[in-house]
């Protein structure tokens, strides 16, 4: 019993009734890595925290407390400031963990998340087979949409689903059948659910797997620089491409099948505005978002314009922290990306299907300071690192 392959296949699992339950997993498991290096290890401790990872997670959390300083909602900023420090030191533990871990445990992992998976995936089914014959949630509250309640789990199984059917691939013949028939129950589970960014997700997470099976680690390079690209340039693509306020309102009273995806335009549209008339250096302070004047202001059927977050995190980034967190979010890419100088080509592979799983949904539906879609990206990062191998010296 490790506290890594404990997470592989948890974490999979308790995110099908809710995601919110990765955030007591990562506290968990983390805690039990701490206690087991502080036995063991300590000098895995220190090395826990002298990465250029840990520097510029925590120069992230930094930034959103000082910007407390001039944020419309302080208390807000302070709030998600040592939230996001908190889940960092508890991810960066279970990522030096994962570095230290026997050859034997990191194939304890690896069965751990295809055991995890499968399971979670037979949960997501008997969710959406639920709500779709019953029209109420198989779990949570009945008033909820029956089949929305799903997309935490449709969201947790699309980031790790690519490097779980990569790894049972490289197992043999029996294995990959068994990869297939996870594959296309997946297709058509997810064809009934109506999360779209997952399944993007899946799509780009195959793709940058494939591209850096062929180009090592410049297909990386590629995913990062994509992502970079995407981040610093959204609000002027968006500026460029998204309808006029007066075009979404026409659009949203005349066909009502649009309603989700015009209410993001509204959100987005809304947003740039906003941080073109703010300060690109600094933004509006962290989670500002959920005070911002003009958010809660009502548009197509009573819908508030802005709830909580912009759903698109290169937005949020932009709106909230500025060209600061710009850079400092940048940072973190190139941090990931020197990172992987150690592994072989099928091991960068999987970094890169897990990184670009866990960008679409960051930059399409989540806000950067939710608690249990960081706890994810921190578990992604630690599983990921636990399946993989260094190159031989």
């Amino acid at each position: 019993m490790r506290p890594l392959p404990i997470a592989a296949f948890i974490a999979p699992i308790i995110a099908a009734p809710s995601g919110r339950g990765l955030v007591p997993v990562l506290l968990i498991v983390g805690m039990w890595a701490f206690l087991d290096m502080l036995r063991n290890n300590r000098a895995a401790i220190r090395e826990a925290f002298s990465s250029p990872l840990c520097f510029w997670s925590l120069a992230a959390a930094g930034l959103a407390l000082l910007s407390s300083q001039w944020a419309l909602v302080p208390a807000q900023a302070i709030k998600v400031g040592f939230s996001f420090a908190g889940l960092a030191v508890f991810g960066l533990i279970m990522i030096t963990q994962a570095k230290h871990q026997s050859a034997t445990e990191n194939e304890s992992t690896r069965t751990a998340l295809i055991v995890g998976m499968s399971i979670a995936l037979i949960l997501l089914g008997a969710g959406a087979a639920y709500g779709l014959n019953y029209d109420q949630p198989l779990w949570g509250k009945e008033n909820r949409h029956a089949i929305r309640t799903l997309s935490h789990a449709q969201t947790v199984i699309a980031v790790f689903l690519v490097p779980c059917l990569f790894t049972l691939w490289q197992r043999g013949a029996m294995c990959r059948i068994y990869a297939s028939a996870m594959a296309a129950a997946t297709i058509v589970i997810f064809v009934n659910l109506e999360h779209g960014a997952s399944n993007i997700a899946i799509m780009v997470s195959a793709t940058s797997l494939v591209l850096v099976i062929f180009t090592d680690r410049a297909g990386l390079g590629l995913v990062c620089i994509g992502a970079a690209t995407a981040i610093l340039s959204m609000p002027v693509f968006l500026e460029m491409v998204l309808p006029t306020t007066e075009a979404l309102s026409a659009l949203s009273y005349s066909d009502g099948n649009w309603a989700s995806e015009t209410h993001r335009y509204f959100m987005w549209r809304f947003a740039v505005g906003a941080i073109s008339d703010g300060s690109y250096l600094t933004g509006f302070g962290a989670d500002a978002s959920r005070g911002f004047p003009g958010a809660k202001e009502k548009v197509m059927w009573g819908i508030e314009l802005m709830p909580l977050h912009p759903h698109n995190g290169a937005l949020q980034v932009w709106l909230e922290l500025g060209a600061l967190g710009i850079v400092t979010f940048l940072a973190l890419l190139v941090a990931i990306f020197r990172g992987t100088r150690a592994f072989a080509r099928k091991d960068i592979a999987i970094c890169a299907a897990l990184l670009s799983a866990y960008l679409v949904p960051w930059m399409l539906s989540y806000g950067i300071w939710q608690s249990w879609w960081l706890a994810l990206g921190w578990l992604a990062a630690a599983i990921g690192r636990g399946i993989l191998e260094p190159k031989a010296p």
